[in-house]
């Protein structure tokens, strides 16, 4: 966290809600300097206005500089596999999909990252499927009632940058001029895609969310150790991963055909 920041202080409100904008979150584990460039890149998200013909290009510009940042924090192997084993335990709904999560960490760190981005986009279908099942059985289940599913959770700045992150992903489209982002549900199904680097950072920026959905679940984002073994488990298996020669050769050809 950034020396000199108070914890009510009006650094903590621009930086969550302008790396929301850009589908991160912040989290306390980043370094001073980090935090303080992060800061700097919030505060140009909050600047941009959302009439400007080139907003999406702007926003996903300050996402990628985030990007730079924010992955180590958020995809360490340990921190992943914490969350998943810890955490992510106390959500009445997260761990209903702890195996799409699982799917989705393991294809990331193969380097398969649309398909790792495509599948977390289920796991997050599924989880305010769940979430709307559960608290308004009777709603219609359309993406505007999905997306504002998780507003029955108590109140808190969780939620709001939760909500926030949801609207870019369910949002923003037009089917007679799609433009062209790439952390959306539609982008991703119409074929919207560019080099694999941005799925990557998609992929990333949906296992934020998913911490974030906790967060405005339970109330905090809380970061420690359940069961060691279990840990251990997730560990030696994410970091075993790796894309084999013989893939990479037949990934690069057909790309070449």
């Amino acid at each position: 966290m950034s020396e000199g920041w108070e914890h009510d202080g009006e650094e903590w409100p621009r930086i969550n809600a302008g790396l929301a904008i850009l589908g991160w979150r912040f989290t306390e584990s980043v370094s001073n300097e980090d935090s303080s460039e992060l800061l700097r890149i919030a505060d140009c998200a909050l600047a941009v206005s959302d009439t400007d013909p080139l907003f999406e290009k702007k926003i996903e510009a300050l996402a990628y500089e985030a990007y730079v940042i924010l992955d180590i924090y958020v995809m360490e192997v340990g921190e992943r596999a914490a969350m998943l084993t810890g955490p992510y335990l106390e959500s009445k709904y997260l761990p209903q999909i702890a195996s799409l999560i699982g799917e989705g960490a393991l294809a990331y760190y193969r380097g398969y990252y649309t398909a790792s981005f495509s599948v977390l986009l289920i796991a997050l279908e599924r989880y305010l499927r769940l979430v709307l099942e559960d608290t308004q059985p009777s709603a219609n289940t359309s993406f505007a009632a999905l997306r504002q599913g998780i507003s029955c959770f108590q109140s808190s700045k969780f939620l709001d940058y939760a909500e926030i992150v949801l609207k870019g992903l369910y949002g923003r489209y037009d089917p007679a001029s799609p433009t062209r982002f790439y952390f959306n549900r539609h982008g991703l199904l119409h074929g919207i895609r560019e080099p694999l680097e941005i799925d990557r950072m998609n992929s990333s920026r949906m296992f934020a969310l998913f911490d974030l959905l906790l967060g405005a679940e339970i109330g905090s984002i809380p970061r420690y150790m359940v069961d060691r073994k279990a840990f251990d488990q997730a560990c030696d298996a994410l970091s075993a991963c790796s894309r084999s020669k013989r893939e990479a050769a037949f990934l690069n050809s057909a790309r070449q055909s």
